[in-house]
């Protein structure tokens, strides 16, 4: 009983020390001081750019060794010798590390130097590292005999030379750059060099009579043979003081020929297409050398005949077709426009005659002019007429002819129709 007061007693005091419940009190709002601006206190620094890229670090380049020792540019790197004994053709060749090539001709002692050969001294190199020579045969002055030394190899040969791409080849070079070959106390001799129908050959009489003809692709020359004694005759009859140094016409695969002239002071004369730019004071002499080195030449390829023959004098086409050819040995050939020939002879004073009064007309010139690329070709009258110491032409359109024609129509006419009275034998050949 004494317990349950306590209980009760407890729980009186507990409730008098809490507040009655009532509504809740809601605080007064807070009045708080609008804000104030800040003053600014940044200013802004200038706009910073990005850097470019760094380069990498480089080292700084090290000076170059400089050898004490200098590029041995005249060191030789490639060294031949060319020989025929029997003719006494010497030719040595030299060439070093700066491109240089040196020419010799032992026998003469001249020497040429050519620069910047570098191609030519590399396809040498190449080719005769390479090259095989046979021994010579015993005693054969003929043969040529070769040897070449390539001292950055290491490689010497000697021997009898028969390739025949080389033995061109080395003729021609060296020829360009000494001039050609003739054997001492040559008497009068004919270089004709390479073409496109034929290898280059020489001609060299001797005082002793002998002849030598060869070419530049034999491996061994042939045998002298005895030259025609009328050659010394032809030669005292030529007066060398009025030829030219030169003689050439604009003809397609014609070579460059070099006709020389021994004796106290000798003459070398330069000839291209011989057909229509020599004169007829050289013909009587070049066209015996010619015809000797026609018929022994080999390896050739036969060329186009040219219009106006080696031994003509005089060729006149006329406006119809028609044409007359007038040969140095009197031959007279007429051509009509059906293509049927005519021949007859006619006398040397007849013929000398007719070409001084051709000359002396005043209307034919040098140069053939009436050849160009751009003159017409037909409708035209045309004339070539060989002098004594050039070629002359002219031309003429129908209906300008003049009276210089009269005299070869009316000798044309009697060709293609022969008249009795008249002093010549035509023969008539109609080409089939």
């Amino acid at each position: 009983m004494r317990k349950c007061w306590f209980w009760v007693s407890f729980l009186l005091l507990i409730g008098c020390g809490v507040a009655p419940e009532g509504p809740t009190q809601v605080p007064p709002p807070l009045v708080l001081p609008s804000p104030q601006p800040v003053p600014p206190t940044f200013t802004p620094g200038p706009v910073q750019a990005f850097p470019s890229p760094t380069p990498a670090p480089t080292r700084e380049p090290q000076a170059t060794a400089v050898s004490d020792t200098p590029i041995p540019f005249e060191n030789t790197v490639v060294e031949l010798r060319y020989q025929i004994p029997a003719i006494n053709l010497d030719r040595r060749l030299q060439g070093n590390i700066a491109s240089q090539i040196i020419l010799i001709d032992e026998t003469t002692g001249q020497g040429q130097q050519r620069n910047n050969q570098a191609a030519v001294l590399l396809q040498l190199q190449q080719t005769l590292k390479d090259l095989e020579l046979a021994p010579v045969p015993e005693g054969c002055d003929r043969c040529v005999q070769f040897s070449f030394e390539l001292p950055l190899a290491d490689i010497s040969a000697s021997g009898w030379l028969q390739d025949v791409t080389l033995l061109s080849s080395l003729d021609n070079f060296m020829t360009l750059t000494l001039g050609p070959h003739f054997p001492p106390d040559t008497v009068v001799g004919l270089r004709r060099n390479i073409s496109q129908y034929a290898p280059a050959q020489s001609l060299a009489l001797l005082p002793d009579g002998r002849l030598w003809v060869w070419q530049s692709n034999q491996d061994m020359i042939p045998e002298a043979q005895a030259g025609d004694s009328t050659w010394m005759q032809l030669i005292d009859d030529l007066d060398v003081t009025q030829l030219a140094n030169l003689y050439q016409a604009d003809c397609q695969g014609s070579p460059i020929e070099i006709l020389f002239i021994g004796g106290d002071e000798t003459v070398e004369v330069g000839i291209v297409c011989p057909e229509y730019a020599l004169p007829a004071a050289l013909l009587p002499l070049y066209t015996q050398l010619d015809s000797v080195m026609q018929a022994v030449i080999t390896n050739n390829i036969e060329r186009p005949p040219f219009g106006f023959p080696l031994t003509a004098l005089i060729d006149f086409e006329r406006i119809d077709g028609a044409q007359l050819t007038i040969y140095a040995d009197g031959t007279a050939v007429a051509l009509d426009n059906n293509n049927a020939v005519f021949s007859s002879t006619l006398g040397v004073t007849q013929i000398v005659s007719l070409t001084t009064r051709l000359i002396d007309s005043g209307e034919l010139a040098t140069g053939l002019q009436s050849f160009g690329d751009d003159v017409p070709q037909d409708n035209i009258s045309r004339l070539l007429v060989r002098g004594e110491t050039d070629v002359f032409d002219a031309m003429w359109a129908e209906g300008d002819e003049t009276a210089v024609l009269t005299e070869l129509n009316t000798l044309l006419q009697t060709l293609l129709n022969p008249a009795d009275d008249l002093q010549m034998t035509p023969t008539p050949s109609p080409i089939p």
